[in-house]
């Protein structure tokens, strides 16, 4: 999924995670990106729970979005 088609931000980071294959492994390189333990990411992608927005300029950057990209997905 692009993030241009994307109606929800946990769904696309659920979607980018498995893209690899490697769902697990992308989760422990962000938990370490973003300096937080796996469960919290996990935590917020399967609950009620959001990221702030900090968290969220970092996994844009984790993620290599373009210019363009990286607006949409802060907004």
């Amino acid at each position: 999924m692009k993030v241009f088609e994307a109606t929800y931000y946990k769904i696309y980071l659920n979607d980018r995670l498995r893209i690899s294959g490697e769902y697990r492994g992308l989760r422990t390189k962000l938990a370490k990106k973003l300096n937080c333990h796996m469960a919290h990411i996990s935590q917020v992608l399967g609950g009620n729970g959001h990221f702030s927005l900090e968290y969220a300029a970092l996994i844009d950057e984790f993620l290599g979005h373009t210019s363009q990209e990286s607006e949409f997905f802060l907004l």
